[in-house]
């Protein structure tokens, strides 16, 4: 088999579980998840694994393989295949959904991975694609304030938008358009996630947050704060909160370890070249790319195809990674490192937790004090 339809495979079950779950009525059909469950059935049937096709039909494949990791759904296959399939990159994707007690299933943030990389999340990155452009029409200094505005807040008051666009009055109406259309209604029952401060909603005592490890470990119902919109909140356009919103809140993290350590740090330098820019006390520029990819081999292909860093002029180039990916995935950064020198061999980007990334730049500063000593010795 090649990693092609290996790799649509995984894809056409992930799009179609997203397909289901967006339908309420739990007899929904999806034509993907049906072409991906046949293709996999196809497999079994040619590699002599007729015990697993009687599970292949779409309920026992949801409860008995979409909530296990991949390369378990070939545990029992013929060593020679496997060996054949581990290489491909999907083969390591985790479990799809996670069950809840009443049968329903939420995606996993390996599958948000997967849509996010296929065509079926078009819409919410439409929305984000569509709040960039209209950044872009503000003055660099407009556009890092209006920017971060919206990073700073998921769920926001209709008082404090329009005191942000009275300090801005001369651009207030491009400011308002913007604000209009990232911003939307808060759905009723919803509560302030905890941990990335967005909508979380309960589907029974199933809790729902656009970013799926929110739900590890959440507090009980009872102890989250209640929203309402006739409260005058308002919360990001789903789209808006997953692309620029939970990126932009590892960014800021960034900028503030940088000032904690005396750098310069400059956000989304040159309309968002890439992220962050710090400045060392010794002129020394670092380059930073926050990325949220909870899957590190969609981020292993992003990376080989990106050429942000190509003519980036700093001493050292960084994609940070937020320290709780490596839970998953302890070999995260060496799998994306591994594709970094395979396809840039010249490039001196990196990949990194947030935590080895903070400790990288305090030892750096703490040396270029020492040097600074050394010469006025």
């Amino acid at each position: 088999m090649n990693e092609l339809d290996f790799d649509l495979m995984v894809r056409l079950i992930a799009c179609g579980l997203y397909e289901k779950r967006q339908c309420n009525d739990k007899y929904s059909y999806s034509s993907k998840l049906f072409a991906g469950i046949n293709r996999l059935a196809a497999l079994a049937a040619v590699n002599e694994q007729y015990d697993m096709l009687s599970d292949l039909h779409e309920c026992a494949f949801i409860e008995n393989y979409a909530v296990k990791p991949v390369k378990t759904w070939f545990e029992r296959w013929n060593s020679d295949f496997v060996k054949s399939v581990e290489k491909f990159d999907l083969y390591h994707t985790n479990a799809l959904i996670e069950l809840s007690e009443n049968r329903r299933y939420t995606l996993t943030d390996d599958c948000v991975d997967l849509i996010s990389d296929s065509e079926k999340d078009y819409a919410n990155d439409l929305e984000q694609r569509y709040i960039y452009s209209l950044l872009t029409n503000l003055t660099n200094e407009l556009y890092v304030a209006v920017r971060r505005f919206i990073v700073e807040n998921p769920i926001c008051a209709v008082e404090k938008m329009s005191e942000f666009k009275m300090e801005h009055c001369q651009d207030f109406k491009m400011i308002n358009k913007i604000f209009s259309e990232a911003y939307e209604n808060v759905p009723n029952g919803s509560y302030v996630c905890p941990k990335c401060g967005w909508t979380m909603t309960f589907y029974g005592a199933q809790a729902q947050c656009c970013n799926k490890s929110c739900l590890k470990n959440i507090p009980k119902k009872d102890d989250l704060k209640p929203l309402r919109f006739q409260d005058g909140n308002w919360r990001l356009r789903h789209g808006v909160m997953r692309y620029m919103c939970l990126p932009g809140q590892l960014e800021l993290k960034i900028q503030k370890i940088a000032e904690k350590c005396g750098c310069g740090a400059e956000l989304w330098p040159d309309r968002d070249k890439y992220d962050v820019k710090i400045t060392l006390p010794d002129g020394q520029v670092w380059a930073i790319d926050a990325k949220t990819h909870r899957n590190p081999y969609m981020l292993k292909k992003s990376i080989e195809k990106d050429y942000v860093f190509t003519h980036t002029k700093a001493q050292k180039v960084f994609y940070v990674v937020p320290d709780d990916c490596l839970t998953d995935y302890p070999d995260y950064c060496k799998i994306c490192n591994d594709a970094l020198a395979s396809n840039f061999p010249d490039s001196i980007a990196k990949c990194v937790s947030m935590r080895i990334f903070s400790k990288e730049l305090k030892g750096e500063v703490e040396d270029v004090k020492l040097r600074n000593y050394q010469k006025k010795s």
